[in-house]
């Protein structure tokens, strides 16, 4: 086929800066490994599989110029070594992505792992991680396949595209390693909505999952539509190089824009049994989208709801969640230390009673003490009896059986009190 060689050029030129691009990304990785969430996402793994998406991109580039070089005649064993290597970097960046994701499902057991358990020991080590990664990718993945495709090109007298060669005569050997891959990854999804854990690992670890399907579904169509034409080999070729980009920013470079110090939304459960710690500022700021928060507005709006009489505060009538609100925001303004005339303002408005305050001397704090007082009340006797706040601490007591058995795996997330 023709081919225009300073197409061809350019593109080899794009690789090399995207290459330089992405090892930058790789040594940025390696820098704030122990950062959250790249900890809880095994950053040397990550790292390998950053490596060997590098690697797969240059010989998928390899490959495809062998093919628009228009390579005729018997097979060269140069030919079957850079395919092996195009394999092989592809069966890592397999294995290593389900190695990770794994461990991740691993940790999300209900009960505490055993400390002594082979798969506990064989999780905590990173190193054997990696080592058992290379074996499945040089003998479960790679090996096999190029074997098959060898036997199966070795009595033809041209060289055709191995890269797609191996695609077609090891398809089902792909679809039962994509078959385990999204199985895999299901699981996780199923345990993260099981156990509520709405942070980061959701769209860290399930993105892929989606992107890779598509890519699946777009090159057996490929296969299908274009099978017979002479352009199928670089249309494949695009393909794998545009996956394996996709790959590296959603595997390396989105985990890193979401670099925190600690994780946001995991509670000691012993906190929720406090009204006067989850009416804090710092654990209303910290904790702004937790359960316990949302569903206890949820009971005092049912309250409201369901009950003919309000609250009499002082002889006039309020909703709970009104008074919640007042609360909140008063306890607030106190904390900043706002000045008095400034927050009697703010009660005037809210009470629309001067009155109130009168008989209060005037005094916030004190307001502050008898809203407290109420709220507290209705949150010990009537909410910590209701079938949700059970749920809810049922839930944070398996996010810190999460978070223990994260740490048995080597990976201590740190979890961060705001009130301490």
């Amino acid at each position: 086929m023709e081919i225009n060689y300073t197409i061809l050029i350019i593109a080899l030129v794009i690789q090399i800066v995207l290459t330089f691009y992405q090892i930058s990304y790789l040594c940025k990785l390696n820098r704030k490994k122990n950062h959250y969430p790249l900890k809880q996402l095994s950053a040397k793994i990550t790292t390998f599989l950053g490596v060997f998406l590098i690697l797969s991109q240059i010989t998928s580039i390899l490959l495809n110029t062998m093919v628009c070089c228009g390579s005729e005649g018997p097979i060269n064993w140069g030919s079957y070594l850079l395919t092996f290597f195009y394999t092989f970097s592809r069966g890592c960046c397999y294995s290593f992505a389900l190695i990770k994701t794994a461990r991740i499902v691993y940790a999300f057991n209900k009960t505490l792992l055993n400390s002594h358990s082979l798969l506990v020991k064989y999780f905590s080590n990173e190193e054997w991680m990696i080592f058992t990664g290379f074996i499945y990718s040089i003998i479960g993945f790679t090996l096999l396949s190029f074997l098959t495709t060898k036997y199966n090109l070795e009595n033809k007298d041209y060289t055709p595209c191995l890269q797609l060669q191996y695609y077609h005569d090891n398809n089902e050997f792909i679809m039962i390693n994509s078959i385990l891959e999204e199985v895999l990854y299901l699981t996780l999804m199923h345990l993260i909505i099981k156990h509520h854990l709405d942070d980061k690992l959701y769209k860290l670890t399930l993105r892929p999952l989606f992107i890779y399907m598509g890519w699946f579904i777009c090159v057996s169509l490929i296969l299908k539509i274009f099978n017979n034409n002479d352009d199928v080999e670089i249309i494949m070729g695009i393909t794998y190089l545009f996956r394996a980009y996709v790959m590296f920013y959603f595997y390396i470079i989105k985990p890193l824009r979401f670099i925190e110090k600690y994780p946001t939304l995991y509670i000691n459960p012993d906190r929720i049994e406090n009204f006067e710690d989850i009416s804090k500022e710092k654990f209303q700021g910290h904790y702004k989208d937790s359960f316990i928060l949302s569903q206890f507005e949820e009971y005092l709006n049912y309250l409201d709801q369901n009950q003919d009489i309000n609250y009499t505060f002082e002889g006039t009538e309020f909703q709970k969640i009104q008074l919640y609100q007042i609360y909140l925001e008063l306890r607030k303004k106190i904390s900043l230390a706002t000045p008095n005339d400034l927050v009697i303002d703010y009660l005037n408005k809210q009470f629309q009673n001067n009155e109130i305050l009168r008989n209060l001397s005037f005094q916030p704090e004190i307001m502050l003490e008898k809203l407290e007082k109420h709220l507290k009340d209705i949150y010990l006797l009537k909410f910590k009896y209701t079938k949700a706040f059970y749920t809810i601490k049922e839930v944070y007591i398996n996010q810190e059986i999460t978070i223990k058995n994260f740490e048995k795996f080597g990976i201590d997330l740190i979890e961060y009190d705001p009130l301490l």
